[in-house]
């Protein structure tokens, strides 16, 4: 097999390996993040052709380091080949994450970037082939447009689903990022959504455990969710306790609601779910001195708050109920 075709390949696996082509803007603002950005700005316009097919456009800006040329050359395009040259090598740091908006299947993806006083465009083509040159305009962090061609249903449809995707794996960001559709149905002005949310689980006796580089939060759930974060993006979400703990975690969680934020967390490659690996097992620890002691503390503690009420009603019944429903789930010992 020739160096070209074996290169090939790997970016056509590189492009299908995630479960959808909408996560390429995880990827993106996980870059952008990488780059030391304050905030990321993803915004969408739909631009009106012949009959109904029009111009889908996505962008994502950020303001952070920017690339120069020596990255460009050795970092984001070296597994793509150069309109002027054939340069198929191997992937750089940027062009991991980048490559994935490949499976969107777009027209073409612009980039405009600038670092020390260089600033460069570089145009992907539909065959991801591409052409780079100098910018006259300086410009800040990084830009990325992917152009789509479609009607305004599709655009509709995408703007859904990005939106979705950046709930999914960036409301938890330590950087602001927000997401706006320019395009809006019925001629509406257009609204700037913030993408991030707190930090919490929702159930009763809610309870955080800090330390340095890690925060966890907890809460009884009797429909409990697992999400695992380094920085604030997702590495996993699931109501699955089997998918990211151990079986006799899993069956502990059982009745529990966990989110892990730790920069020392990692994903797997696929990007599906967090890497088990020791900085894992000492999150697992964290967690597990969490749920005996401030979670239990604080279910104890509405417990004998709610005895101690002189009188009851429906409500209290209700909650006493529950309470010592999550109670009953603890394990014996505790």
């Amino acid at each position: 097999m020739s160096e070209e075709a074996a290169t090939a390949g790997v970016v056509e696996n590189l492009v299908t390996q995630f479960s959808s082509a909408l996560d390429c803007f995880r990827e993106l603002v996980q870059n952008s993040l990488d780059s030391g950005t304050e905030r990321v700005e993803v915004w969408s316009e739909f631009t009106v052709g012949e009959g109904h097919v029009g111009t889908i456009a996505f962008h994502v800006d950020d303001f952070g380091e920017g690339m120069d040329e020596n990255i460009i050359d050795n970092q984001l395009t070296q597994l793509f080949s150069s309109t002027k040259e054939n340069d198929l090598t191997k992937i750089g740091k940027f062009g991991i994450g980048f490559v994935s908006v490949f499976a969107l299947k777009p027209k073409a993806v612009l980039i405009h970037t600038g670092r020390g006083g260089e600033y460069w465009e570089v145009l992907f083509h539909e065959d991801r082939s591409f052409s780079k040159s100098v910018l006259e305009v300086p410009v800040e962090g990084t830009q990325i447009t992917i152009f789509r061609e479609g009607d305004y249903h599709a655009y509709r449809e995408m703007v859904d689903g990005v939106r979705k995707t950046l709930k999914r794996w960036c409301s938890h960001s330590e950087t602001e990022i927000t997401f706006e559709d320019r395009s809006p149905s019925g001629g509406d002005f257009p609204e700037l959504e913030t993408i991030n949310e707190p930090f919490e689980v929702e159930g009763q006796c809610a309870a955080r455990v800090e330390v340095p580089g890690t925060e966890i939060a907890l809460a009884y759930s009797f429909e409990p969710i697992y999400g695992f974060y380094n920085r604030g993006l997702t590495l996993a979400l699931t109501d699955v306790g089997d998918q990211v703990f151990n079986e006799a975690r899993s069956n502990r969680f059982r009745r529990i609601s966990v989110k892990i934020k730790s920069r020392y967390l990692e994903h797997t490659l696929s990007r599906e779910t967090v890497m088990r690996d020791e900085n894992y097992e000492k999150a697992m620890e964290l967690l597990d001195r969490g749920v005996e002691g401030k979670l239990q503390e604080n279910l104890v503690g509405e417990i004998e708050e709610l005895v101690g009420r002189p009188a009851w009603g429906l409500p209290e019944m209700d909650a006493y109920a529950t309470l010592t429903a999550f109670l009953l789930s603890e394990p014996d010992e505790s």
